[in-house]
């Protein structure tokens, strides 16, 4: 077999590298980073060359641009945001109005959303501390 063939014969059976440990990491903080967004604080990392905040009034901001695109689209048919206004002045069970009014998406997941494209430089800032 020649240098060509013995290389195309490597090629055409490469595995891909595996990415489990990456990944887990990544789900791990991700995970961890969205949970402090949706208890009300802001996620922080900084490195060498730039300090990067994920603000919780950005959390905030795509919620509520969640909500009026549910809103827009007529995804509300039973007047949630009305029904969320008086239960909250009366002291009512407000959970069932604000998980209705999010649809399929919960907290944690538009959280998620936010923080999972941050995940590299959140390694680079844990190199940097192991440093």
């Amino acid at each position: 077999m020649n240098a060509l063939a013995a290389a195309q014969s490597r090629w055409d059976n490469m595995t891909p590298c595996d990415t489990s440990a990456r990944d887990g990491a990544a789900d791990n903080w991700s995970y961890n980073a969205a949970e402090q967004l949706v208890l009300g604080c802001d996620v922080v990392i900084r490195t060498r060359r730039q300090t990067k905040v994920i603000g919780y009034a950005e959390f905030l901001g795509k919620i509520q641009a969640q909500l009026n695109q549910r809103q827009i689209d007529g995804e509300d048919d039973e007047d949630l945001f009305a029904q969320l206004v008086i239960a909250a002045i009366k002291g009512g069970n407000v959970r069932g109005f604000a998980e209705k009014l999010l649809g399929p998406h919960d907290l944690k997941d538009i959280a998620l959303e936010l923080v999972g494209p941050w995940y590299d430089l959140a390694v680079e800032q844990a190199g940097e501390d192991v440093d």
